[in-house]
């Protein structure tokens, strides 16, 4: 199954006049606007961010672009555990 890069975003307010939590996101490790920016200025990806279409990682944006993005993790799979957390809270 091949997921969409979904954005995402989210805001929970913090009280005693301070400024919200917010933050805004896409659900792949990179968004496809900045594969498609590496792309054009001829760079290779510092990070597998993609599969190519045989369904191997790769760090070159047209293989990328041509395969499928990958999905978050790290900081943020954090966001969502967070935002969840604060939900439920």
């Amino acid at each position: 199954m091949i997921y969409g890069t979904n954005p995402m975003a989210f805001s929970y307010p913090r009280g005693d006049g301070k400024p919200p939590l917010v933050w805004d996101q896409a659900s792949s490790v990179m968004a496809r606007g900045d594969i498609m920016l590496k792309k054009l200025a001829g760079k290779v990806l510092s990070e597998p961010v993609g599969v190519k279409a045989d369904g191997t990682k790769t760090c070159h944006p047209g293989e990328a672009l041509d395969g499928a993005q990958l999905a978050f993790g790290g900081a943020k799979g954090s966001n969502v555990a967070l935002m969840v957390e604060l939900m439920c809270a």
